[in-house]
């Protein structure tokens, strides 16, 4: 996309824009500051499924994967946004780089707009979350997320760990030995 596109193609590629956002922040759990500073040609490995986040919190590199619908999302962004005079990854329709504080701007708009409250903070919660849900160990997370302790992570295993409370209530084994008594039952001989 070039910065002299017509209104309808800014409109189409702001809309493909926003749900690359949501994805990968989401998917990957980047804080809004990481997501912002990502060079197309230098930070994302579309071959690899990953984004190299050269300055997490404490100036501490790491390289986090993406799943292959977000790796879907981002070449059809990257196609859409087309060559610019920035490399950043996140941009306004008018090709300028966007900084966290307008990224923000843009997931709270989005969430007007669905009838949710959100934040950028919030999609991170919810990758660590559905993460751990899905069966993810704890250190995996804490590395993925880019905590230098296991505090941070274990505040996720416990909002997680409510869920399992929740579901163990609804399937427990013994409070429904009455229901399943005569069902399918055979006689071992």
């Amino acid at each position: 996309m070039s910065t002299n596109c017509s209104p309808y193609v800014e409109r189409i590629s702001l809309g493909v824009r926003n749900k690359l956002i949501i994805a990968l922040l989401f998917d990957t759990g980047l804080r809004a500051s990481e997501l912002c500073s990502v060079d197309v040609e230098t930070d994302l490995d579309l071959a690899q499924s990953t984004i190299h986040v050269r300055h997490g919190k404490g100036d501490k590199p790491r390289v986090v994967p993406f799943g292959a619908s977000t790796g879907k999302m981002l070449r059809k962004y990257i196609a859409v946004r087309g060559e610019l005079d920035t490399d950043r990854l996140i941009v306004s329709q008018f090709g300028s780089p966007v900084d966290r504080d307008v990224l923000r701007e843009i997931i709270v708009r989005i969430g007007k707009r669905a009838g949710i409250q959100v934040t950028t903070h919030q999609l991170r919660h919810s990758c660590a979350v559905a993460l751990i849900k899905a069966g993810c160990d704890v250190f995996t997370v804490q590395r993925l997320l880019g905590h230098s302790t296991l505090v941070m992570t274990r505040r996720y295993s416990n909002l997680a760990d409510v869920d399992v409370m929740d579901r163990h209530r609804q399937f427990s084994p013994s409070d429904r030995l009455g229901n399943l008594k005569n069902v399918g039952r055979k006689k071992i001989r």
